[in-house]
């Protein structure tokens, strides 16, 4: 007979195959300790309890795939093929809702209370597309920033601007 323990050893996708192969029902929505438990309850019957055991036999000898430890990227350095095939659709998506509009750049500023600015801007596809042909690779790792400047005249009239802090876009 099989007991949860050696259940409990595999993995949600191997006991998801076995409980196909038993033919239990719902198995694709159930969690693991409720796939270990409709198994223990169908390999109660003979055909059950040798389909269970083989199948672990098969597991055994199966090597476990090893992870792949997700790679550590220098800031600066261009993504790698996967995760520019996660941002370009993005960019095109941004490009093609800005394609044909011939409107100006433009931000909209809303005072929601003492300490709260809302932001909003609209920018056009020439503008996107100087702004990424002047970063070059360094456009797909870029992170929008919204950057605050204090304006004073000094006593020639001259306007300066004084840097206050970068706001993070999230």
């Amino acid at each position: 007979m099989v007991s949860a323990n050696e259940l409990n050893g595999l993995g949600v996708k191997r006991l998801g195959a076995l409980a196909k192969k038993l033919g239990v029902m719902g198995w694709h929505e159930m969690k693991k300790a409720d796939l270990v438990r409709a198994i223990c309850s169908k390999a109660r019957s003979k055909t059950g309890n040798d389909m269970v055991t083989e199948f672990l036999i098969e597991a055994a000898r199966e090597p476990k795939p090893e992870r792949k430890k997700p790679k550590k990227r220098e800031p600066g350095v261009a993504p790698d093929k996967d995760q520019k095939e996660k941002i370009v659709p993005i960019r095109r998506e941004m490009k093609t809702s800005l394609q044909g509009a011939d409107k100006e750049d433009r931000l909209t500023l809303l005072v929601r209370g003492p300490f709260w600015i809302q932001a909003f801007w609209e920018l056009n596809s020439k503008t996107i597309e100087r702004a990424k042909a002047a970063m070059g690779h360094l456009w797909y790792t870029a992170v929008p920033v919204l950057r605050l400047f204090k304006l004073n005249t000094d006593s020639s009239g001259q306007l300066k601007k004084q840097f206050l802090r970068n706001v993070f876009i999230h």
